[in-house]
């Protein structure tokens, strides 16, 4: 008899909880990804990839204008192998040659960030030959 009246209850209250749930107005497409910083506002290219002591990078930026730019280095679990390069260029496609002697061997990620605009790219560090 307890059962009885238990699922009595439930099934009562069942009814308005439903109720009171209201649908959403204007639902959001959880496939579509959200588009926080829009389009970057600079192209990348580097080379070498691998890389054995110098990379060269250089930046285009879309239009002419003081720009920060930042450098970073990290490993694949995400901690920073060499220091952030912070600098501020007046050029629209400014050139950067960096020195990874410092770094073991091994897969980093090269993190390009400019204001609110950011390009990831992996990189490979080889050994050099003696």
């Amino acid at each position: 008899m307890k059962q009885i009246l238990l699922i009595i209850f439930i099934a009562f209250n069942l009814q308005y909880a439903i109720a009171a749930v209201k649908p959403i107005s204007s639902p959001v497409d959880v496939n579509q990804p959200a588009d926080v910083f829009g389009e970057p506002n600079f192209k990348m290219n580097y080379y070498p990839n691998p890389v054995a002591k110098n990379i060269n990078i250089e930046i285009n930026f879309d239009k002419l204008g003081t720009s920060q730019v930042e450098i970073h280095f990290r490993n694949l679990i995400g901690k920073e192998m060499i220091n952030a390069f912070i600098t501020e260029t007046n050029n629209i496609s400014p050139k950067f040659e960096i020195d990874l002697s410092d770094l073991p061997s091994g897969i980093y990620l090269m993190e390009i960030v400019t204001f609110n605009n950011g390009n990831a790219s992996k990189i490979t560090k080889r050994i050099t030959k003696i």
